[in-house]
């Protein structure tokens, strides 16, 4: 990392110096750009009834979503405003974490599920002040009638591609857990929108070698209880051994793709989960990781 220009976000090596071109990274990761940028938020009311009337498809996914994504958050601990990522996919998909069984999709609820779990929380909820667009006295039903209309497969699909940006492509904090901001461009994803990831992995990449820079490049020494410096045996100054993590998406794509590098039960259930939605229907996004992944088992 001492080679590491924080400045130019370039490498000083013998051979000269090197960098990570958009060009460079598209070849090896098959994400081309385009004109709508990565952006992760949560749309304001406005926006979605916009988004009803000239898209309905994808606010209706949206919808189907958001619902099982506080359903699961309810039913569980939510965690820094958040679902785990892992426990979250095996949620939507069954049996992701069994390498012996097949996958299957989430099961509709019966009337008695859905009422067990609206009674330990709330049926119905009321607002006694002005929120967004909604006036004082607007009451809102629980999101868990949404668990009786059986999830669409362009839901799923969202599913797996809120885990696949979140956990792979723009690992941002909280890392362990997936947030609402990463819903809606992860439908825009599964409606075959065009949006550009690659420069949003390349600013991540960028961003979490300047945090490795900075921690490893400083020395912080070590002090006992009254606030001098403690000294080795060699009468050297103790100072404290960095261990910074940081979160970088290239590393995550790259051993999420190969099974020789990696054997972590979340990449292994990430491949089964990639070719599983690959075989389940046509989409260029996952059929192009789901060439990857085949290519690391051949491999």
């Amino acid at each position: 990392m001492e080679h590491y220009n924080p400045l130019t976000g370039t490498f000083f090596t013998p051979v000269g110096e090197i960098g990570l071109t958009l060009h460079e990274l598209y070849e090896v990761l098959v994400l081309v750009i385009r004109d709508a940028p990565y952006e992760k938020y949560v749309p304001t009311t406005e926006e979605l009834h916009l988004l009803k009337k000239e898209n309905p498809q994808v606010h209706e996914t949206y919808w189907d979503v958001l619902c099982h994504f506080h359903i699961y958050g309810q039913m569980t601990i939510w965690r820094n405003r958040g679902v785990k990522q892992m426990s979250s996919m095996s949620y939507l998909f069954n049996d992701i974490n069994e390498k012996s069984s097949p996958m299957t999709y989430l099961a509709p609820c019966t009337d008695e599920e859905i009422v067990e779990r609206i009674s330990a929380s709330t049926s119905l909820y009321m607002i006694e002040s002005n929120e967004d667009t909604f006036k004082p006295g607007t009451v809102f039903e629980s999101f868990h009638h949404q668990a009786r209309i059986p999830i669409s497969d362009r839901a799923l699909l969202a599913g797996f591609f809120m885990l696949w940006l979140k956990r792979y492509v723009v690992p941002t904090l909280p890392f362990e857990v997936i947030v609402a901001d990463v819903v809606y461009p992860a439908v825009l994803l599964a409606h075959e929108k065009s949006i550009s990831l690659l420069p949003a992995m390349v600013a991540g990449i960028q961003s979490g070698l300047r945090v490795l820079t900075k921690s490893l490049c400083q020395m912080e020494a070590v002090v006992d209880s009254q606030g001098r410096q403690m000294v080795e045996s060699e009468g050297r100054p103790e100072v404290k051994t960095p261990n910074p993590r940081v979160e970088l998406s290239y590393a995550y794509l790259m051993t999420g793709m190969s099974c020789t590098v990696c054997h972590d039960d979340g990449c292994v259930s990430f491949r089964r989960l990639c070719t599983f939605c690959a075989e389940a229907g046509e989409f260029e996004l996952v059929t192009v990781l789901y060439v990857l992944c085949s290519k690391s088992y051949s491999e």
